[in-house]
């Protein structure tokens, strides 16, 4: 499966600000059943210094720094990608009970295997719903499956464009956005000894129609299969249908963008997102006036 991606996000400010460096995320994963076969930034106002990065967790990043003084501040990706990952259970399971045996890796696992301190109420509501689950599902590809399938049924869908996620407990009580779901499910699995992250990236457009936007779902750790990823939001464990661009421990990490001004100013900001699956021209072989 092949997709295009344009995605271009619009800052607005009130009055001239000065930008700080700013961190982009926006260069697809490249390998593990996905392909980048393009990724380019079209930056304005023009950047007088970049550099590509991997950060501390192997996520391709490009930081930019500016001079002088604007009042907007516009960013288009232009990606194409290709996923060749069909079957999303495509390895040799080694680990068949709980709680799983992470050998070596197991200390380098340790920051996606803790709870978010002070997010955890009293009773715990989320640390009962994953027993209970895996009572029923002692083996760890079945708890999975079974903790993305409750997720779904039970956490109405909620949009929301901007703000933090919310508390895992406040999702599993009124439901939410696909980050909060994806919050939801790394808690549950993270009180059943699993290393689970926050993935950001793209998917298909919605099948009931809507506009498409930027997407998060959850990863986690499995000994014979390494990171496999899992949507609550839709349902499904994940194969030929998303695009990875980022993933974290940390939510705030797999932001597209980040980064501040300095400046009295308000900020309005507005997006711009079209996907498609196609095996045609890509977005990136037509030409920009703003490449750089």
């Amino acid at each position: 499966m092949r997709f295009n991606v344009r995605h271009t996000t619009r800052y607005r400010y009130s009055s001239p600000v000065t930008l700080g460096p700013q961190t982009l995320r926006f260069r697809p994963r490249d390998g593990a059943g996905q392909r980048c076969i393009a990724h380019t930034l079209s930056i304005d106002p023009q950047p007088v210094g970049r550099t590509e990065q991997l950060d501390a967790e192997g996520n391709s990043t490009e930081v930019v720094w500016f001079s002088g003084q604007t009042d907007h501040l516009r960013i288009t990706a232009l990606l194409t990608v290709e996923i060749v990952r069909e079957n999303p259970f495509d390895f040799l399971v080694e680990s068949r009970e709980m709680p799983v045996d992470y050998g070596d890796f197991g200390p380098l696992l340790i920051p996606s295997m803790a709870r978010v301190p002070g997010k955890i109420p009293a009773g715990d509501p989320v640390a009962k719903m994953a027993a209970q689950l895996a009572e029923a599902n002692p083996e760890p590809g079945n708890f999975l499956i079974a903790l993305n399938n409750e997720i779904h049924r039970r956490c109405p869908v909620r949009y929301r464009e901007t703000g933090e996620p919310f508390t895992p407990a406040e999702v599993l009580e009124g439901g939410g956005a696909c980050r909060d779901l994806a919050v939801l499910f790394i808690d549950a699995a993270r009180t059943q000894d699993l290393a689970c992250r926050f993935v950001s990236g793209y998917t298909s457009p919605p099948e009931a129609g809507g506009e498409p936007e930027l997407h998060a779902w959850a990863e986690v750790f499995l000994p014979g299969g390494g990171w496999r990823a899992f949507d609550p939001t839709r349902g499904l464990a994940v194969a030929d249908r998303h695009v990875t661009v980022t993933a974290s421990a940390d939510p705030q990490f797999c932001m597209p963008i980040s980064g501040g001004y300095s400046g009295q100013a308000e900020t309005e900001i507005d997006f711009d997102l079209d996907v498609v699956m196609t095996e045609g021209v890509s977005y990136s072989q037509q030409p920009s006036q703003n490449q750089q």
